[in-house]
C-alpha cells in the first residue's frame, strides 16, 4: 500500500471518528426552529434534533451541488458533441 493511499484512509478514519463523537455529543440536543419575515412568520410545533437539521442540510447541499453539476458538465458535452458533429462552427450555448 502506498503512503498517499495511507494518509487518505487516516484522514477518513478521523473524519468519521469525529462525526461520530457530534452525533454522540448532540443527539440529545434540540433546537425550536422560528423564521420571522418582519410581515410573515413560522415557527415549527416541536423542536427539531441538531443532527436531523445538520443532516439534512447536508444532503440538501449534496443534491443541490449534483443539479448544478449535472447542468454545467451537460451543457459542456452538448458543446462538446456539436463541436465533433460541425467542426469548429459549433454554435456556443450559455
Amino acid at each position: 500500500m502506498s503512503q498517499t493511499k495511507l494518509v487518505m484512509m487516516l484522514l477518513v478514519v478521523v473524519a468519521v471518528a469525529l462525526v461520530a463523537l457530534f452525533f454522540v455529543q448532540n443527539s440529545a440536543r434540540t433546537v425550536t426552529l422560528s423564521y420571522d419575515l418582519g410581515l410573515m412568520a413560522w415557527k415549527l410545533r416541536e423542536p427539531v434534533p441538531v443532527v436531523a437539521l445538520l443532516g439534512g442540510s447536508f444532503v440538501g447541499g449534496l443534491a443541490l451541488g449534483a443539479i448544478v453539476a449535472a447542468r454545467v458538465y451537460g451543457r459542456r458535452v452538448k458543446l462538446l458533441r456539436d463541436q465533433l458533429r460541425y467542426g469548429d462552427s459549433a454554435p456556443e450555448y450559455r
